[in-house]
C-alpha cells in the first residue's frame, strides 16, 4: 500500500497501545514498517521543532515525492480501520485522515 510521509505518521499514532501478547507483537511489525529508515530521515529531512504553543512537531521536505510502498499484514491493516472507524463514530476524524479513512475503510478496497 502507498503511503505518504503523513500518513505514515498518522497511522503509527492510530495504532493501538494496549492488546494482549499477540496483537503486540502484530502491532510492533507493523510500526517497524511504517517507520522510517536513517535513508528516509536523511531524505525527507525531518526535523523536531517547538511550536508556539510548546508542543513539539515534526517537519519534513513536503516537495520530495512522499509515497512508499509499505507492506501491512491483515492484522494490522484491521487495526488501523478498526481506529479510523472509532475516530469517526466518535465524530473525531480531521481533514489529515481523510485519503487514510479513503485509503483503509472504504468499501470497495
Amino acid at each position: 500500500m502507498k503511503l505518504s510521509v503523513l500518513e505514515r505518521l498518522l497511522v503509527l499514532g492510530i495504532l493501538p497501545e494496549e492488546g494482549d501478547y499477540v496483537t503486540l507483537k502484530v502491532i510492533r511489525r507493523g510500526k517497524m514498517e511504517l517507520s522510517f529508515s536513517e535513508d528516509e530521515i536523511k531524505k525527507y529531512k525531518f526535523e523536531n521543532i517547538t511550536t508556539e504553543d510548546g508542543k513539539m512537531s515534526t517537519k519534513w521536505d513536503s516537495t520530495i515525492e512522499q509515497d512508499s510502498e509499505i507492506k501491512l499484514g491483515s492484522k494490522v491493516i484491521s487495526l488501523i480501520s478498526e481506529g479510523l472507524e472509532k475516530l469517526n463514530k466518535d465524530k473525531k476524524l480531521t481533514e489529515q485522515h481523510y485519503t487514510l479513512y479513503e485509503k483503509f475503510c472504504k468499501e470497495d478496497n
